[in-house]
């Protein structure tokens, strides 16, 4: 019994060492620039890591065809979109 239990224990380990860094990471700023250009094509101007109350995040500046400005928020760990306009 006590051989199974930290035969368990091992594996277990194990699999939380080998979680890759970069799903650990979240995005990172080309990928948040391409999630907001997805949702208002244009050309990029600013991508900078904030804080969203205790969430990390990207705020990302695009320029769009006429000159119109959008700001999209972008959740650092999981991409989804947290805020657009």
């Amino acid at each position: 019994m006590k051989t199974l239990v930290i035969l368990a224990t091992l594996v277990l380990s194990s699999f939380f060492i080998s979680i890759p860094n970069s799903y650990a990471a979240g995005i990172n700023k080309q990928q948040a620039a391409n999630i907001a250009k997805s949702k208002y094509p244009g050309r990029v101007i600013d991508v900078k890591q904030i804080k969203q109350g205790d969430t990390p995040a990207y705020r990302v500046k695009v320029l769009d065809g006429s000159g119109g400005m959008h700001i999209v928020i972008i959740n650092k760990d999981s991409g989804a979109v947290i805020s657009a306009h």
